[in-house]
């Protein structure tokens, strides 16, 4: 997931029409400037979407807790994808809204995957592997995925 941001991101800076992202279990990839210039600036936002599958750990991490100009954040709309049903979660604070505040997680809709506490159990690392009821890990796959 902060691979394929990253690429778009790539790819728009180089003239590349980009269409559509989707970004599957993607960690928050960098801090509040860079989540502004690829949403706002590279105009990425309404073109990613970004699917957090119930209560997988990754795009938990890396947790900062205070953000003030220095932690982590996300890009693109959230599509949190809770038992058999999704959400798109566009009820998110604006950048300007975000930039002084010490705790305002830019990007994160309060009511979708961040309404959750990180789940480090077994069956929570598990949803980050199977989205869509599909393995992504070859060791997991017994028929090579």
């Amino acid at each position: 997931g902060a691979l394929a941001s990253l690429a778009a991101a790539d790819l728009a800076l180089n003239g590349i029409p980009v269409d559509m992202v989707y970004l599957f279990g993607a960690p928050r990839a960098g801090n509040l400037g860079w989540a502004f210039f690829y949403n706002e600036l590279l105009a990425l936002k309404n073109v990613t979407y970004r699917l957090v599958n119930q209560r997988d750990p990754v795009p938990h991490i890396p947790y900062t807790g205070i953000t003030f100009m220095r932690g982590y954040h996300h890009v693109g709309i959230e599509v949190w994808l809770k038992e058999y049903d999704f959400v798109q979660c566009n009820d998110v604070l604006a950048f300007e809204d975000c930039r002084f505040s010490p705790t305002c997680f830019y990007n994160e809709d309060e009511r979708c995957s961040a309404s959750q506490s990180i789940c480090l159990t077994p069956t929570c690392i598990h949803m980050h592997l199977g989205y869509f009821n599909e393995a992504s890990d070859d060791k997991l796959c017994k028929a090579g995925c």
